[in-house]
C-alpha cells in the first residue's frame, strides 16, 4: 500500500509516500543496532550512522547511500534504479 505525506508542524495531512510495511521491517532490522538512528528528511523516513543518512523511504523502494562507483555497477542490473524521489535526483550516490 502507497501513500503520500505531507507534514505541517508535526501533523500529517494527507497520505504517506512510503509503504509503512518496510519502515516496521526496516525499524526492527536496523534500530537493534546502537550506532543507527531513524529521522527524517525532506519528510521522508530515513536511517543514519554518525548523523550521516545511508537509507530512505519513499514510494515502493527504499534508496540505499553506495560509493558511486558501486551505484553505476548497480544501475546495470535489472530492477536498480536511481534513487528519485519526488522526481528529483538524490544524488550520485544513491540507487
Amino acid at each position: 500500500m502507497l501513500f503520500v505525506v505531507k507534514e505541517e508542524r508535526n501533523q500529517k495531512m494527507g497520505r504517506l509516500n512510503y509503504n509503512p510495511e518496510q519502515k516496521v521491517t526496516l525499524d526492527r532490522l536496523l534500530l537493534d543496532h546502537p550506532e543507527v538512528s531513524a529521522d527524517r528528511v525532506f519528510g521522508l523516513p530515513c536511517y543514519k550512522v554518525n548523523g550521516v543518512v545511508f537509507a530512505t523511504l519513499y514510494g515502493e523502494g527504499v534508496g540505499i547511500k553506495l560509493p558511486e562507483a558501486r551505484v553505476r555497477e548497480l544501475l546495470e542490473q535489472p530492477g536498480c534504479v536511481p534513487f528519485r524521489p519526488f522526481g528529483r535526483s538524490r544524488g550520485k550516490e544513491f540507487v
